[in-house]
């Protein structure tokens, strides 16, 4: 009697411990490159290149996971979370990235993109005033582009015809001569 109690007991605390289980969201990112992502309004996540993380989602809803990164264009999945409690998401590379060096003795004031031969320059796409020492990462689809710098001097330096291939990042060193 005492055993079939201690059992009846024990299947309803599984019972009821499947029903607060908690759901699962793996992300992999299968870049070669850093990536980052964030659940819903939640904390943005990293993610290394070819690594994968487990996001624990409390309850049955679909959620907005966004994500971004050097060899992946921002964009967002939406996924539904539901009883079957583990869900697989894999971030493929659809983009190519440009590390942008300045081994100058100036700061770099801007950089834009054009494809290349089109002079269809974009805004300037730096944060803030790159110093000598320092570089920034740019995400572009793959192709060809040509450059325009701006240094701290106002002298503009254009680079033709960089090319940017699928899930590689490829360094543009800029020495101001």
């Amino acid at each position: 009697m005492k055993k079939l109690l201690i059992l009846i007991l024990a299947l309803f605390m599984l019972v009821i411990g499947a029903c607060f289980s908690e759901l699962e969201l793996i992300v992999k990112n299968n870049t070669t490159s850093d990536a980052w992502v964030r659940l819903d309004n939640g904390n943005e996540r990293y993610i290394r290149p070819q690594g994968s993380i487990s996001i624990g989602i409390s309850s049955e809803r679909v959620v907005n996971l966004s994500y971004h990164g050097w060899h992946l264009l921002p964009g967002n999945i939406y996924v539904d979370m539901d009883a079957s409690a583990l869900k697989h998401i894999s971030l493929e590379p659809n983009c190519g990235a440009l590390r942008l060096f300045n081994s100058s003795s100036s700061d770099i004031y801007s950089l834009s993109f054009a494809e290349a031969s089109t002079y269809h320059w974009s805004e300037n796409l730096l944060q803030a005033y790159l110093r000598p020492g320092e570089y920034e990462c740019f995400s572009l689809p793959p192709g060809y582009y040509d450059l325009r710098i701006r240094d701290g001097n106002n002298v503009y330096y254009y680079v033709t015809a960089k090319h940017i291939t699928l899930d590689n990042t490829s360094t543009y060193t800029f020495s101001g001569l």
